[in-house]
């Protein structure tokens, strides 16, 4: 069910997002010795201003201009960025 999108696959980095409805859910994984930092496109993701919190921590990011920028991969690890849930 959804949809699922390969945001960034590029050297020892890979995003893929997956969005059902108005919940998206990106992962991104660093298998990488270093820190990478990346711009992902979010046109087809969310809206500007839309945010994507940090799942495992309190860090949120909004989307600007279409895109998500300077996403922090450290060394050898995984993310997951999420809508925030909305418990109406």
């Amino acid at each position: 069910r959804g949809s699922y999108e390969i945001l960034h696959a590029e050297g020892d980095v890979f995003v893929h997002a997956r969005k059902l409805g108005d919940e998206v859910v990106v992962c991104g994984f660093n298998v990488g010795t270093g820190t990478r930092r990346i711009d992902l496109s979010a046109g087809s993701l969310l809206p500007d201003g839309g945010i994507l919190e940090n799942a495992w921590g309190h860090e949120a990011r909004k989307v600007e201009r279409g895109a998500i920028r300077n996403l922090e991969l450290p060394p050898r690890s995984g993310r997951i960025w999420l809508t925030p849930l909305h418990n109406d």
